[in-house]
């Protein structure tokens, strides 16, 4: 039995009842686009188990590494990752929503709110600096590293066509 299935036994009938939860476990496929958990390195959770009326009620502090890549300029780069916990494991027979974590006999199953938990704190668009220059688009150098002389010029579209008349004007005049 994985370390992530909690016997709540001792907790179930007896409101106020708590239990701590101490463990380090990895998980596999804990992925996203530009991130990821990896598997050899475990998350580290201090968790405290509480009965309430309706469930089990998780919270706490879960930690450990996350790899991202750099949505700039596509370099690896590892973060901490912290996160708080505050579920509740409702009873099955309470279970009015299919999107609710639920106690399941006797035991509850942390590794579903841990996956959700964590692909919801991995960043949509990491960044390893906020100062980070990215890739030329022209030649594909990171500008981090090296000046390739290439440089982006601002074009504001709105005024293309002026631009474009006013630049026919004059050649027409030069002719």
């Amino acid at each position: 039995m994985s370390s992530l299935v909690i016997d709540v036994s001792d907790l179930t009938g007896d409101p106020g009842a708590t239990k701590e939860i101490k463990t380090s476990e990895s998980i596999a496929g804990l992925r996203s686009a530009l991130g990821y958990v990896d598997q050899n390195k475990p998350l580290h959770l201090e968790l405290l188990a509480e009965s309430v009326v309706d469930g089990i009620a998780v919270s706490g502090q879960v930690g450990g590494t996350m790899t991202l890549t750099c949505s700039r300029c596509l370099a690896e780069f590892e973060e901490p990752l912290e996160m708080s916990v505050d579920e509740v494991f409702v009873f099955s027979a309470t279970a009015k929503d299919e999107d609710t974590y639920q106690v399941q006999g006797k035991t509850i199953d942390l590794e579903p709110m841990l996956r959700d938990l964590t692909i919801l704190a991995i960043p949509i668009r990491p960044l390893h600096s906020n100062a980070c220059k990215g890739i030329c688009p022209v030649c594909g150098a990171d500008r981090n590293q090296v000046d390739c002389g290439h440089r982006e010029e601002k074009v504001e579209l709105r005024w293309e066509p002026l631009r474009a008349l006013v630049e026919s004007k004059f050649q027409s005049e030069e002719s």
